[in-house]
Order: C-alpha cells, then sequence, then structure tokens
C-alpha cells in the first residue's frame, strides 16, 4: 500500500532553516537526510507505519507551510481493513513534525509523540513483520474453520451415521489420538523451519477436510478428522509461534489479540454456514467439501510468508535446534511443568464445551441451526472482539499472568452455568463466558511461547499439546461416561469446569511475569 498524505499549516509563521529542522528533528527522534534552505527531507523511523518519508517547505504563502509524507507499507490481505487507520495516523505523526518545528523555533520543549488507539501495537514495524503477521493471520483464519466444522456439524453427522451421544464422544476422543502428528510436526518446526511446515500442514489440512465430506461412514470420518485434528493442533500453534518471533518487542500480546481477531473469521465463516444444515440430513458434507477453496489461498500465502528472522539466524549459524532435553532441563523445566499441566486441565474442560455445545443446545434446548447461529452472532462476536482487544492491552499494561487467571475463572463460572440453567441465561451466560476466555486469549498464547527459547520453542509446543490433546480426550471420556448418571449432557459437560479453576488458584500463578521485557530475555538461547 502506498500513502502519500499532505498538512497545510496556514499559521506556521516565519520558515525554518534547514539547520533549525534538523535540531527540531533532533529533539523529536527524527532522522535527518537532508537539508535545504527551508525546506527539510526528513526519515521519520519510529512511525507505527515503519519509515515514513517527510518532506517540509514553504506551501506558496508568506507565513504556511506544508509537510508531505510517503510511506510504502506491504500489508498482505488486510490493507483494505487497515489504510483509514493508518492513514489518518500518517496525518498525525505530520502534524506531529509541524508541532516540533514550531517549538524548536519559538525555544519550547518539543510536544509528545502521538499515540494510536489503546488496542493498536503503537510501535514501528518492518516490512518483514508486517509480512509476517499479516500471513500468520489468515493461516489461523483457515485453521479455525476447519476446527469448528466438528463441533458445528455434531449433531447432523451423528444422525447422519446413527451414532449415540457416548459413541460422539468416544469418536470425539478418538480424534486427539491425532495430535501425536503435531508433536512431531511441532518438534520439526524446530529443526526444518516455522515457515515450511505451516504451509505443508495447512494444505494437507484443507484437503482432509474436504474429503471428510464425502466420508461413508463413521469409522472412515473418525480416521479423516483424527488426522485433520493433528493438523489442527500444528497449523495453529506454529502460526503463533511465528506472531510473537516476530512481533515488535513490546506488543506482543497486544498483537497477538489483532491476530486472533482476524484468524476468527474462519470460525465466523464456518458458523455463518451453518444455516446449510437445515436443507437436510446429509447436507453437513458441504460444508467440509468447501474448505478446498482455501487452496489457491495457501498458494498466494507461500509467496508471502518468510521465514521467521530469529530462526533464520540460528539456522545460518548452524546452531543445534530442537534438543528435547532442553525443554526440561534446570532452567526451563519447571516452565515446561507449569504450561503443561495448565494446558492438560484447560482442555480437560474445552473440548467438551467446544464439540458437544451444538448437541446440547438443539437436543437438550431444542435450538435449531439457524438459532444456534444467532446466539452465537448475538453473544459471542461483539464480546468476544471486544474482550480480546481489552485482554491484549491489559496484558502489556498490567500483566500476562493476573489476565490470564481472571478470565479464565470468569469463563469457567460461566461455563458451568450455561450448561445447568435454561431460557435466558443461556445468552447471558454465552456472553460472559465468551468475554473471560477471549479476555485471557491473548496473555495465555503470548506466554505460552515466550517461557521457551526459539531454538526449542516448537518443540515445547508440542509437549503442551500433547498433554493439552490428552485433557481433551479424556474430558470426551468422561463426559461419555458420566451422562447417565449426570441426567444430562449439559450437566455432565459442566462438571469438567473445576479444572479450569484448578490452573486459576494452584498453577498459572507460579509462572514468571514476561510484560515488557524482551523475547531472548526472558527465555535466553542455550546454544
Amino acid at each position: 500500500m502506498h500513502f502519500d498524505v499532505r498538512v497545510t499549516r496556514p499559521d506556521f509563521g516565519p520558515p525554518l532553516s534547514g539547520a533549525d529542522w534538523s535540531r527540531a528533528a533532533m529533539s523529536a527522534d527524527l532522522e535527518i537526510e537532508a537539508t535545504g534552505n527551508t525546506s527539510c527531507e526528513l526519515s521519520h523511523t519510529r512511525s507505527v507505519l515503519g519509515r515514513v518519508d517527510i518532506t517540509v517547505g514553504g506551501a506558496g504563502v508568506a507565513g504556511e507551510v506544508e509537510a508531505r509524507g510517503r510511506a510504502e507499507v506491504d500489508l498482505p490481505y488486510f490493507g483494505w481493513i487497515f489504510r483509514p487507520l493508518l492513514t489518518r495516523r500518517l496525518r498525525r505523526d505530520l502534524d506531529h513534525v509541524l508541532d516540533v518545528g514550531q517549538a524548536a523555533r519559538d525555544g519550547e520543549r518539543p510536544p509528545p509523540a502521538p499515540t494510536g488507539p489503546a488496542w493498536f501495537p503503537d510501535v514501528p514495524w518492518t516490512p518483514h513483520q508486517v509480512r509476517s503477521v499479516a500471513t500468520a493471520t489468515v493461516a489461523l483464519a483457515v485453521v479455525a474453520y476447519a476446527a469448528t466444522l466438528v463441533g458445528a456439524t455434531s449433531n447432523a453427522f451423528t444422525e447422519s451415521f446413527g451414532m449415540t451421544d457416548s459413541q460422539l464422544a468416544l469418536l470425539l476422543g478418538i480424534t486427539r489420538v491425532g495430535t501425536l502428528l503435531a508433536l512431531v510436526g511441532a518438534w520439526l518446526a524446530d529443526k526444518a523451519g516455522r515457515r515450511r511446515i505451516l504451509l505443508a500442514s495447512l494444505t494437507a489440512l484443507v484437503l482432509l477436510t474436504a474429503l471428510s465430506g464425502f466420508a461413508p461412514d463413521a469409522v472412515t470420518f473418525g480416521a479423516l478428522q483424527t488426522l485433520t485434528r493433528g493438523l489442527v493442533n500444528l497449523a495453529g500453534p506454529v502460526a503463533a509461534m511465528i506472531v510473537i518471533e516476530e512481533s515488535p518487542e513490546r506488543a506482543r500480546a497486544s498483537t497477538l489479540a489483532i491476530v486472533f481477531l482476524g484468524g476468527a473469521l474462519g470460525g465466523v465463516l464456518a458458523n455463518a454456514l451453518l444455516p446449510i444444515l437445515d436443507l437436510g440430513p446429509e447436507a453437513w458434507r458441504g460444508i467440509y467439501v468447501l474448505a478446498v477453496l482455501f487452496l489457491p489461498l495457501i498458494l498466494h500465502m507461500a509467496r508471502h510468508l518468510p521465514e521467521t528472522r530469529r530462526f533464520a539466524a540460528l539456522a545460518e549459524r548452524g546452531a543445534e535446534t530442537g534438543r528435547v532435553g532442553e525443554v526440561v532441563d534446570r532452567r526451563y523445566g519447571r516452565r515446561f511443568a507449569i504450561v503443561t499441566a495448565s494446558a492438560f486441565l484447560l482442555n480437560f474442560a474445552a473440548a467438551p464445551s467446544a464439540q458437544l455445545t451444538m448437541r446440547y443446545l438443539q437436543n437438550e434446548r431444542d435450538f435449531s441451526g439457524s438459532e444456534v447461529l444467532l446466539l452465537r452472532a448475538l453473544m459471542t462476536a461483539i464480546p468476544g472482539l471486544l474482550a480480546v482487544l481489552l485482554g491484549g492491552v491489559m496484558a502489556e499494561a498490567r500483566g500476562r499472568i493476573v489476565v490470564v487467571r481472571l478470565g479464565l475463572a470468569v469463563a469457567a463460572v460461566a461455563d458451568i452455568l450455561f450448561f445447568t440453567t435454561g431460557g435466558v441465561f443461556l445468552w447471558v451466560w454465552t456472553a460472559v463466558g465468551t468475554t473471560g476466555s477471549g479476555f485471557a486469549a491473548p496473555a495465555y498464547g503470548a506466554v505460552s511461547n515466550e517461557m521457551f527459547p526459539t531454538e526449542v520453542r516448537g518443540t515445547a509446543q508440542g509437549g503442551s499439546l500433547l498433554l493439552g490433546v490428552l485433557g481433551s480426550i479424556l474430558g470426551l471420556f468422561f463426559v461419555g461416561l458420566v451422562r447417565g448418571a449426570a441426567g444430562s449432557i449439559g450437566t455432565a459437560i459442566a462438571l469438567t469446569d473445576i479444572a479450569p479453576l484448578v490452573v486459576v488458584l494452584f498453577v498459572y500463578g507460579r509462572l514468571p511475569e514476561s510484560r515488557g521485557r524482551a523475547l531472548d530475555d526472558i527465555s535466553p538461547t542455550e546454544v
């Protein structure tokens, strides 16, 4: 994207000389490239747009000065969304340059630099960072589409294959075995690089998702979804790793918040297609087959996604990466134990809730596919968006750990009430639970990656995935086992939410705080 913005100051007063502009610019951290008599060529190196070339000179009218700013931002996929915001920010940068000039001429202190919206990471970005983060966001959208389908269509394919609640819980638990694929893939991300593993896993993911729509029976469907689940658990964390490794140091959690929102568009798309389920008993298959349309997008992503600079630096000097022993050594072993234990307990509750909510709403609360779509659209979209943005901001301002614990506590209590109450309270607790989980998500995602160095970040994520999926398997099996004794599937799911409360009260607070620290200071390399 090309930006070319002009700002005119009619009451600027007498023009400044090139030397005056030099002194003014240096006082405001602007790098001087060249000067003239009454004009100045500046380079604003600390703008959120990256490098901004600014020309300041007379506008042809006595006392009037014009500042013209030019910038190139390579923002694939999301440029149309951010162009108005970035144009407005460039205009504010130019106003700031003129304010600095006037202050220098009048012998006053330079004004503070402008800031952007509280939710937007107000730090300089390099073109490499912008491309990497934008492309990783699209990757997460593809992952979210595939990950949403099983939970959204569980009632439809259960009836299509003639399965009982217990059989469904068993099938969903078995699909978690696919995490073994994710475990190996995450380790390979430390060996072969983030880029290569992400693109390969995305390609396989959309093909297997599409093939699931043609499954003739529950066994075939379960086998395909086992592989799909493994690829979801691989591609998502690798994309998040790319975001953490490429984000500016003071904006990792807030950047991850924006990335999560962009990635959630895939889940929004999957949910938007739910009315198709009302067309017939086999209509659910079409939503799976549509995943093949993501293939051209993945090919386009391959042209924009570079390898992360941190991994590339390790590879260039031939450092040994992916050493399992480093993850469990004296420096990182305790962190690994806390992160994996948290993943186990959180997924023990998250998997049944995510996979069986559709069945709970349709079978126990008599919701249609369209009503489920309405519930999610009204009670999750806006609360979730605001909560994720707020969570990212608060994680940078107040700290990761306190944000995670508060968000998880709210989400767990709301989930219990969602599955044990009815009527209008279903809508209320959906909004509250979404707010809690969304608030915790950016900080939780940041901490999971920040606790380990680049050379074993993927390996550590693989271990966390393994324990997380083990928790999800046991959670689904638990629901299937106690379904009869509990009296309803909703009550059985609610019982699993004791696990996140254990994380909040006894586990997560033992991790070190990482807010405001450089990534390499939080987790120094050992190679």
